[in-house]
């Protein structure tokens, strides 16, 4: 009977899980270029579902091992525990501030129907809008964000 092989990575992270043809396509804890990823031997009673979820391969002792499944997008595997992907992250708090600026770009233009009061203050809302990366900086999750309210809401 062939054996299903996962590929993981250093740090256990599963990447896929295969059943190949026969037994000599893949050999146990060989690791496979140009991934680097090794091959383990996946047990008959674990399941691929669960694997994926919950599943890593601990390279130090060679044993599988579960854990918690993953908290957020923006965390990862890293040390043998979740830690929050900070890059990952800010790059999404970054991208929605981005769109909240375009969406009232228009409030800053010389043909604005707005008073001069009125954009004063979608001026300082968009400021606001600007300093939430710097306001953050100890973020772990974007629940830990509270946007600026825009004028008039």
């Amino acid at each position: 009977m062939a054996h299903r092989f996962a590929f993981v990575n250093g740090e256990g992270n599963i990447h896929g899980i295969v059943s190949p043809g026969n037994d000599d396509q893949y050999v146990h804890l060989q690791s496979y270029q140009p991934s680097g990823d090794t091959a383990v031997i996946v047990p008959n009673d674990l399941s691929d579902d669960v694997l994926m979820v919950t599943g890593w391969y601990d390279l130090d002792t060679n044993q599988w091992k579960t854990r918690a499944a993953c908290p957020s997008l923006y965390h990862i595997w890293k040390n043998k525990e979740w830690s929050v992907d900070v890059n990952s992250l800010f790059a999404e708090i970054r991208s929605l501030r981005n769109q909240k600026l375009a969406d009232c770009d228009y409030t800053q233009m010389s043909d604005s129907p707005l008073s001069l009061s009125d954009k004063s203050l979608w001026a300082t809302y968009r400021q606001a809008l600007r300093d939430v990366p710097s306001d953050y900086s100890n973020a772990t999750s974007l629940d830990d964000i509270t946007w600026p309210t825009k004028p008039g809401a």
